[in-house]
């Protein structure tokens, strides 16, 4: 591979330069340059122009960089400058909302402004978290048909529904007055996911290009801002489900771009969690008596040719598809009741059954080998509906607006039988011996007056493979970094879980954090007498620490293990504690922010209450973050069914769980969090 242009050289000393010279206060860092240095060294070595190179190993730069580093600047000046000597663009991908928004509002237009970069920027966000003008507009003017969105399980009631009516009513005030984008994230106040779930879609449900609504479509608009932007935003999320889908359906095209992975320690569980599929089956029983309403509309708007080769007796046979998987289901259900080893009491809400290593037991095969073709057919019929009215409205042979109030209800139909297949397939797979086995499970839960119901759940538990496929090897050039991306001072555990282990284009570097962690903090542990096991124990004790160890003039992050822990402690707290508490989930997190930021700059104090999102990539330098309280690290033994399958796998291969996996996690979530304070 070339070594780097003299050119790309001199843009990169240039702009760093004047970062120092326009910026107050700037102090160069020494661990800043060497982060700096590497990049533009090693990914330099990406291909320029369109094709690349037969036999091309992606260069990939693994940085641990310790708190303080200046990472985002530490990547992003020698990556801009590399994207723009080489014509590609840059996609910056972090594991946190929290992150992803202080890029794009504080730290790249910092950048912009003080290193005289030329650059644009955008920030990205999947389809789903933006309004469907459309949607928004039938349930606004009482014409949609939100029931059919609605989980079977989502509670009702004459209040409910008449607070959802002013909902979209404001929304839609907002939007026509141009108030609001669309975005979910700018509204300010939290939307709940049932409410947000009827007036958004997804691929499935949108028509695209032939929408009426179009010209106004906040999704549309963001994507065209990112195709002439030279630096995306994105988060790990969005990354993994674009290049799942081929990549450059939303993103940039990864094979024309350089990708920065902030918060790369995320990564590999971002990666399961996208390899895995579940399906409550009552959950399921409950759309597919909805089908039938949803499939007599869609046949209704198909193109009269269409309706013609599929014939007058279609519906009929697909009632009885439905009909023949909603009967499997009826019987898995039953014999889960009378015949899964679940323990279900008051107390104890729901129950898990795990298949060791992964093995389905026969009974539960034989259900699949049912269930899966049933539901193989039905996802064929759905898509091939979608697809023909997607075509008609194209060439002008179905009404767009009809079209417009079907392919919502037909893409959540197409998109819920899309999840059983994925479930079942993955259920019935046949793990390869030299690789980790799927973890499978079923959880069966007490829905209340819905009753029992049963997720069946697989997931892969060895992300490397999955990571090798769809991002390793697409990109012209990678930079993975964080603050945790080594255990016990090496990077084999993380590189293992990547899948870069045996990836010729891999460097790695550790850098050190510039702060003087021994001189400028102090880890205190207060001698609480209660088992954190004990919750409503614990609880307490934290409460009456509070009155005392909190400085009602300081500016305090509060970090919990759950919502519910984190709401008993703030109802407890004496008046002027609880007058200063900022706490997640109440607000929007750029809104909980700048209403701490706003305390602090008037002399006041302020406290924030999150759980783990809030220990991560949330920017509180100097006064905005005095102390930070920790509740409960969490160190935890593998429970859940993905941890003890993991750990399961770990001793099949004569290794050592506790080591290989709780204490790592529990030494990255202390970094992270005392990380916030410094």
């Amino acid at each position: 591979m070339p070594p780097l242009e003299e050119d790309t050289k001199t843009l990169i000393r240039q702009a760093y330069k004047s970062l120092g010279d326009n910026t107050p206060g700037f102090r160069p860092r020494a661990a800043q340059r060497q982060m700096i240095g590497g990049i533009a060294t090693h990914v330099g070595r990406a291909y320029k122009g369109d094709e690349r190179p037969e036999d091309y190993t992606t260069p990939i730069a693994v940085i641990e960089a310790g708190t303080g580093t200046g990472k985002t600047y530490g990547y992003c000046i020698p990556l801009i400058a590399l994207a723009q000597k080489k014509g590609k663009k840059l996609i910056i991908s972090t594991g946190t909302v929290a992150l992803q928004e202080q890029i794009v509002a504080k730290d790249l237009p910092d950048l912009h402004a003080r290193s005289l970069l030329p650059f644009n920027f955008v920030l990205a966000k999947g389809r789903r978290r933006y309004v469907c003008a459309s949607r928004l507009q039938q349930e606004a003017e009482g014409i949609g048909q939100g029931a059919i969105f609605e989980s079977y399980d989502a509670p009702e009631g004459e209040d409910r529904q008449a607070a959802r009516a002013r909902l979209y009513g404001s929304l839609m005030d907002a939007f026509r007055n141009e108030a609001w984008t669309g975005d979910r994230d700018t509204w300010p106040e939290p939307i709940p996911d049932s409410d947000w779930a009827v007036i958004s879609t997804d691929r499935h449900g949108c028509t695209g290009n032939q929408c009426s609504h179009r010209s106004e479509c906040p999704f549309f608009d963001a994507r065209a801002a990112m195709s002439n932007a030279d630096v995306v935003v994105a988060n790990h999320d969005l990354l993994l489900s674009d290049l799942a889908m081929g990549g450059g359906v939303i993103l940039p095209d990864p094979q024309e771009a350089l990708l920065a992975i902030d918060e790369g320690h995320h990564l590999p569980d971002k990666a399961l969690e996208h390899g895995s599929s579940a399906h409550w089956v009552g959950g399921a029983r409950d759309w597919l008596g909805k089908m039938g309403k949803v499939v007599q509309s869609a046949y209704t708007c198909l193109p009269e040719a269409d309706k013609k080769h599929l014939g007058t007796n279609f519906q009929f046979v697909l009632d009885k598809d439905v009909g023949d998987l909603n009967a499997v289901l009826s019987r898995l259900s039953s014999t889960l009741f009378t015949d899964g080893p679940f323990k279900i009491d008051e107390r104890q809400a729901e129950d898990t059954w795990r298949f060791p290593h992964g093995k389905l037991p026969d009974q539960m095969r034989a259900f699949g080998k049912e269930i899966l073709p049933l539901a193989k057919k039905l996802h064929k019929a759905l898509r091939d509906m979608s697809e023909k009215i997607r075509v008609g409205v194209q060439e002008k042979q179905v009404d767009t607006a009809k079209a417009e109030m079907v392919m919502p209800e037909l893409g959540f139909m197409l998109n819920r039988a899309e999840n059983v297949v994925d479930t079942w397939r993955l259920m019935l797979e046949d793990d390869e011996p030299e690789h980790a086995p799927l973890a499978r499970w079923i959880t069966a839960k007490n829905k209340g007056a819905i009753g029992l119901d049963y997720l069946v759940a697989v997931s892969p538990i060895d992300a490397g493979a999955m990571l090798n496929n769809l991002v390793w090897n697409r990109f012209a050039g990678v930079v993975v970094t964080s603050a945790t991306l080594t255990a016990l001072g090496r990077f084999d555990l993380f590189l293992q879980r990547t899948g870069l282990t045996q990836h010729a284009g891999v460097e790695t570097h550790r850098l050190e954090s510039p702060f003087d962690y021994q001189n400028n903090g102090v880890i205190e542990v207060p001698p609480f007498k209660a088992d954190p096991k004990d919750a409503e124990a614990h609880t307490a004790e934290i409460i009456g620490w509070c009155r005392t160890g909190i400085d009602p003039a300081g500016a305090t992050l509060m970090l919990f293990s759950s919502y519910r822990q984190l709401r008993a402690v703030r109802d407890a707290l004496p008046d002027n504690l609880k007058a200063l508490v900022k706490a997640q989930g109440d607000l929007p997190k750029g809104e909980l922010i700048r209403l701490h930021k706003a305390a602090v700059d008037a002399g006041q104090g302020s406290i924030i209450m999150g759980v783990d999102s809030m220990g991560e990539g949330v920017d509180l330098p100097g006064d905005y973050c005095t102390h930070v309280v920790i509740s409960k690290l969490p160190f935890t033994v593998p429970t859940t069914p993905i941890e003890a399958a993991t750990a399961e796998w770990v001793e099949a291969r004569g290794g050592k769980p506790f080591f290989e996996i709780t204490v790592p996690a529990a030494s990255t979530k202390l970094i992270q969090w005392v990380g916030r304070l410094l």
